[in-house]
């Protein structure tokens, strides 16, 4: 068991969290610095650099220098990107004999895998991709999350449906909601469709949903009154909107499954469908930064009443 040990420290000498997602960086440095050090006097064994200002003499001192009230010292080095590119040639000499009581942790965006560099550090310690996963990944990704952080479990379309209604891809936000959720259920096992209903987003769903179903009518004046209403009640409205509307849209086509349920809508499934066409085009206008989320829905709404 102690030579297990010894060897699992021996590939602890770095860690490389590379990806432009910031909660998965922020979370997997907590994992790392968790495992190297504990939870106690974390403060005395850390020390941290800004990649861009960091000297290589002064991270490599302070991994070389003995931890106090510690076993082993962890350096971190934030925005690595520019401080690799730097010393790219130095940290691979040092990571062929790295101090046996400090770990190096470098927080960078890019990690080519075909470098030497990259291709050293699994002998002595371990990359992690800390990169959004894609939008259809997403609720497979909350779902092991919930299980491994909040010990609850959580089903794929419960999942997905959270990721509707928040709208959002931030995985902070995610996280987050089924941080709470996990909170709101107490000690049961599961987080249900009606737990996400109930915590996330009930009374805006309603709203959500008055709006597609006013614009069915050709109400627009009820259709943008609701919307502002939406504005007004959720600080986060202008994130979570784009998501919100498809999921609206996608009710009315799951309550449409044959044209005797459909005779009293003016808008039928593949319309519907054409509707969430133009959603997911505003939500490109949206993040390409060629239109703002309120002006983009208003148009949308406009043009869901008009058409």
């Amino acid at each position: 068991m102690v030579a297990a040990d010894s060897a699992s420290a021996a590939r602890q000498r770095v860690f490389v969290l590379h990806g432009k997602d910031d909660y998965l960086q922020r979370m997997h440095l907590q994992q790392v610095v968790r495992r190297v050090v504990g939870d106690d006097d974390q403060h005395m064994a850390l020390t941290q650099f800004d990649g861009p200002e960091a000297a290589l003499a002064d991270v490599l001192d302070e991994l070389r220098t003995l931890p106090l009230l510690a076993e082993r010292r962890v350096v971190i080095v934030r925005q690595a990107d520019p401080f690799i590119k730097n010393h790219r040639a130095a940290l691979e000499q040092y990571l062929a004999a790295p101090s046996p009581t400090g770990v190096l942790v470098l927080l960078c965006d890019s990690w080519p895998s075909n470098t030497r560099l990259a291709r050293r550090v699994p002998q002595v310690g371990e990359a992690i991709e800390c990169e959004t996963p894609p939008r259809r990944r997403l609720a497979s990704w909350l779902v092991n999350y919930a299980a491994q952080h909040c010990q609850k479990k959580l089903q794929p379309p419960t999942a997905q449906k959270l990721v509707d209604l928040i709208g959002d891809d931030s995985l902070g936000k995610l996280c987050g909601e089924i941080d709470k959720l996990a909170t709101y259920v107490g000690d049961a096992v599961q987080i249900t469709d009606n737990d996400v209903e109930e915590l996330v987003g009930h009374h805006r769903q309603e709203k959500v949903f008055g709006i597609i179903d006013a614009a069915e009518r050709r109400d627009l004046a009820q259709a943008m009154e609701l919307w502002q209403q939406v504005l007004a009640s959720d600080r986060d409205a202008p994130y979570r909107a784009i998501g919100g509307l498809a999921w609206a849209l996608r009710r009315l086509i799951d309550q449409q499954p044959h044209p005797s349920r459909a005779a009293g809508r003016r808008l039928d499934p593949a319309q519907l469908m054409e509707h969430l066409v133009r959603l997911a085009e505003a939500d490109h206008a949206i993040k390409t930064g060629t239109g703002t989320v309120q002006s983009v829905v208003e148009k949308f709404i406009v043009e869901l009443c008009t058409r």
